[in-house]
């Protein structure tokens, strides 16, 4: 994560530099008078344990600035605000690892906009994947992305083969929270594949009311509602869809799911109970 952060990474070779040369420089005095052999091998320890608690330090604090960055999004809902500060990042960084990580989460948001021309666009800017573990789970992202760009284009054929490699790449992961999450996402985008495909809602009142509940960050929150009043609306179900309707509307900033959700409450306003009209619309 520090490499996203160009400025963070040259404070980090020079204060290594600097903290390297001042530890060897004192360690060398420390032991002064032993053989030169044990003073090089002492000398080199203390610089990798300070290069080590520096990296260290220097991760941590490009892991919380890039968590303020997320929290735009995940917190916020702001979208565009999100996006802006991607492509700021974006625009600074070279590195074909950090520029997939950036590009998939602007493709991301842009789909959370409904905006699925620029998403794919933006998808298809990335390029290869190297075969390291952040790599990995770029790829997977990048697949979850593609797979719900699919489905909302009503591709459904091709979307059930990129949930396939989906699949596949998870395995690769060795990390349990890194699986457990991936695989979240690949049962959310099953569960979704289901219902716009095949028009089988069964179990999904149960399976996104869980989601819901397991939601950590107000954008979670915000697209679980509005995916259970979609589904309360085909049963007429009044309260409920009004409800969930309501909430992703207020706090759902710039996403889709909020403009989606201020449309259908106008037309509810209009209609009172009669639904018809609106179901066909989903």
């Amino acid at each position: 994560m520090l490499r996203v952060f160009r400025k963070l990474m040259i404070a980090y070779y020079t204060v290594c530099f600097v903290c390297v040369v001042v530890v060897t420089g004192v360690m060398t005095w420390i032991v002064q008078g032993l053989e030169p052999y044990y003073i090089l091998f002492i000398d080199f320890i203390s610089a990798m344990i300070c290069i080590f608690v520096i990296a260290l330090i220097f991760n941590i604090i490009a892991l919380k600035k890039y968590y303020k960055i997320g929290k735009i999004r995940l917190e916020e809902c702001n979208l565009d605000k999100f996006i802006f500060e991607n492509e700021k990042l974006l625009n600074k960084n070279r590195n074909r690892s950090i520029r997939n990580f950036l590009l998939i989460n602007i493709a991301g948001a842009y789909l959370e906009k409904q905006d699925l021309q620029r998403a794919k666009e933006v998808l298809d800017s990335i390029i290869d994947f190297k075969n390291t573990n952040f790599d990995k789970n770029n790829k997977i992202s990048y697949v979850s992305n593609l797979t719900s760009y699919l489905i909302r284009i009503k591709q459904f054929d091709e979307a059930r083969k990129t949930l396939d490699r989906m699949q596949y790449y998870i395995k690769a992961l060795k990390a349990v929270a890194e699986k457990n999450s991936a695989n979240e996402a690949y049962f959310s985008l099953q569960q979704l594949l289901k219902m716009e495909e095949k028009n089988n809602y069964e179990g999904a009142e149960e399976f996104y009311l869980d989601k819901l509940k397991k939601s950590i960050f107000m954008l979670e929150k915000v697209k679980w509602q509005f995916v259970l009043s979609k589904i309360y609306l085909r049963e007429n179900r009044t309260d409920e869809t009004k409800h969930f309707l309501c909430f992703a509307a207020e706090h759902g900033g710039t996403t889709y799911y909020a403009q989606e959700a201020k449309i259908y409450l106008g037309k509810l306003k209009e209609t009172e109970q009669n639904f018809g009209d609106i179901i066909n619309q989903l």
